[in-house]
Formats: C-alpha cells, structure tokens, sequence
C-alpha cells in the first residue's frame, strides 16, 4: 500500500531581517555577533480559513573563534580554529492569538506553535571548529566545519532537539576571479523533550513528529573583484529521514 502525504497546513512564510558584525580583536580571536527581527511569520491552516502571525526580535548570537594553529609553509596553508558561542532569546516564544471572545467569558487566546514562534526561548550553547588547508599554487582550498547546538529548556519547560553538522567543502579558483565550491553537509536534529509533568501536546507539539537526519550538496558560484564578491548558491538535499510527520526540505537558492 502507498499512504497519501498529510497536508499539515496550506502555506508557512516568513520575511526575516539579519544583520552580523565580526571584529578582529586581535590575528587570532574573532568576535561574531548577529541577531534577526521577523517582519512577519505566518501560517495558514488547510483549508485556509484561519491565518496564525506574529512578529518580533529573534535571538542575540554571541560567537567568539580562536585560531588556536595557522602555518604557511611550501606554499600550503594550515588553519584550525575553535569557537564557543552562546544563543541568548531577545523575543518571546509564548505569543498566542485570540481564538475566541465573547461579552461574558471573555477573550480567549491560544498559544502559536512552534513554527510561528519568532525564538524557541532558551538559552543554548554552541561549539565549533574549523579546518582549513589551502595549496596556494593549485588555487585550492579544502576545509571542514562543524557544529553543535546544546539546547537548553525554556520557561515552558520545553527543549528543542540540539543540532549537530558536520560540513565538507572543497574550493577552486577558475578564471582568474571566479571561485567554485562543493559542499556536502550531514546535519541532525534531536527530538524536543519535555521537562517532568510537562504535556507538550498542550503547546501543539507531537514529540514523536520531531527530529530529524538529512545530507545536502551545496554548490556555490562567486565572483571577486576589489574585495567585493558576488555569489550563488543552492541546496539541494540528498537524503532526508524525518520522525513522524514532518516539513520536509526542499532546494533553496540564494543570491548575496
């Protein structure tokens, strides 16, 4: 037999403002700080008759990285660096919307989920390394990456699934000042659990509908020219295994 897919909801959007700022402290220490507000994040319900919105500040990143090895030798470069960061919730992650009023009972609201929330409301650690080895004469440059996001509970007593990645890439030169790179990132994302005598059904949360493993191949196009550089990229997913029934992900382009 071959089940139908569940439509959960007819169209989710959002339109998000980001903004980051590194400085050189010093020629090892690099100090990263990014935070993001959401003109908008709406969700509308199959069979379209209810729309859920809310807007707001996301989250303040606070994300130092440390060259703890740099060597240039032969005309081959090496790099290793560490970061530990920290994911500290600016907006709220309790916004609700009014489902019910009447003259006698009152105003009655009911919390938005998890996907219309502008923060998941924790506080959350996060550690990173990097390697990079570039052959000069070549104009090559290989380096991997990874990542992981220890999450913390939140007030509702609820802790997103921490997420783990791990990124491979290889980068040419070609044509001068035109530069091609290949990415295959592997991620996971771990089930949300919930703190003792806490129903995350309550919050509109299936436990068992959370979590996730994926691969993506990632190539990217850029152009430099006078320390300016001017890029394409796409995901494209690979391979997807997700709990329960989920929103699945689809290839994402992006321009910069």
């Amino acid at each position: 037999t071959c089940a139908l897919p569940i439509s959960l909801f007819n169209n989710l959007t959002s339109d998000y403002l980001f903004f980051r700022a590194d400085y050189g402290v010093s020629k090892k220490l690099t100090l990263s700080v990014a935070t993001g507000y959401y003109l908008n994040k709406s969700l509308i319900e199959t069979d379209n008759s209810d729309t859920i919105s809310s807007k707001g500040l996301g989250d303040l990143i606070i994300f130092p990285r440390y060259s703890v090895y740099n060597k240039i030798s032969n005309f081959k470069r090496t790099e290793i660096a560490l970061g530990l960061g920290l994911k500290m919730p600016l907006g709220t992650h309790k916004d609700s919307t009014l489902v019910y009023s009447d003259e006698w009972i009152g105003d009655i609201y009911s919390l938005n989920p998890p996907t219309v929330q502008t923060t998941n409301g924790s506080n959350d650690f996060m550690f990173y390394s990097f390697f990079f080895q570039e052959y000069q004469k070549r104009k090559l440059r290989l380096f991997m990456t990874t990542l992981y996001v220890d999450k913390g509970f939140n007030s509702l007593g609820i802790k997103y699934g921490d997420y783990a990645s791990l990124g491979l890439f290889a980068s040419k030169t070609i044509l001068r000042n035109w530069g091609l790179t290949t990415q295959i990132k592997i991620e996971r994302v771990g089930r949300i659990q919930s703190a003792k005598n806490v129903d995350l059904i309550v919050y509109n949360i299936d436990p068992n509908s959370t979590g996730s493993k994926k691969v993506f191949f990632t190539p990217q196009l850029s152009y430099s020219q006078n320390g300016i550089s001017v890029f394409a990229t796409s995901e494209i997913p690979l391979y997807q295994y997700l709990n329960g029934t989920q929103v699945g992900s689809q290839n994402q382009f992006t321009v910069g």
